[in-house]
């Protein structure tokens, strides 16, 4: 939903500009307040967005599938690996395909 009001309010944005034959009154400050208006919306709701999103570490931890040391053993070679988090804890055999997978399901269905 917040994501279509700052596309919406882009939109307007760039309405201003491209037909300026159509709205010759709006002074450029106006439509410069508007940008900035729709950049602090979308920074506050993508703040929010990544503060609660979970990280699969933790998930995993509550889960009863690794403890913290594990966690920060995979984390430790995710850094010197360039793999990503599941990557790891398979290569490793901490974690299994299905688990991983249940990991990532759990991730993109959180509710804010």
């Amino acid at each position: 939903m917040v994501d279509k009001v700052i596309l919406a309010i882009v939109l307007v944005c760039l309405g201003m500009f491209g037909f300026r034959g159509i709205l010759p009154e709006v002074p450029i400050s106006a439509i410069i307040v508007l940008f900035i208006i729709a950049g602090l919306i979308g920074s506050y709701y993508h703040f929010n967005y990544s503060k609660n999103k979970r990280k699969s570490g933790s998930i995993a931890v509550s889960k009863g599938w690794l403890s913290p040391d594990e966690v920060k053993e995979i984390v430790y070679c995710q850094k010197y690996e360039g793999d990503k988090f599941g990557e790891v804890a398979i290569k490793r055999n901490f974690l299994t395909t299905q688990q991983v997978d249940s990991l990532l399901e759990i991730q993109t269905t959180m509710v804010l």
